[in-house]
């Protein structure tokens, strides 16, 4: 009986999606490094923490769950374009949380 799992460097994070193990770089992550035109070589350039066969591992599952993957990239595009549609971008947010604290300071001088 083969008891090994088919995915050896794949595991689920606390919400559940597939992350190398040992680390919190989930496998869409990975995934949307390449729908982007990224090669594999790129990649592994971007994360060199990850071996090969961590990142084969990655697309493998994709490839295999395709439904699953494309799911969580899409929620966490739905995501982000709600989130900078209250907030503006990530540097509008930062310029705001940035005024707000001198505002913070300057009343407490």
């Amino acid at each position: 009986m083969n008891t090994q799992t088919p995915y050896p460097h794949i595991t689920r994070n606390q919400r559940g999606e597939p992350t190398i193990i040992g680390t919190r770089t989930r496998v869409q992550s990975i995934v949307s490094y390449y729908k982007l035109g990224m090669s594999v070589e790129e990649i592994h350039a971007s994360l060199p923490y990850l071996s090969d066969a961590e990142l084969h591992a990655a697309f493998g599952y994709y490839f295999d769950n395709r439904e699953e993957i494309e799911r969580l990239i899409d929620e966490e595009d739905e995501f982000y374009q709600q989130a900078k549609a209250q907030y503006g971008t990530v540097e509008d947010l930062i310029w705001e949380k940035s005024e707000a604290k001198q505002r913070e300071m300057a009343v407490k001088a």
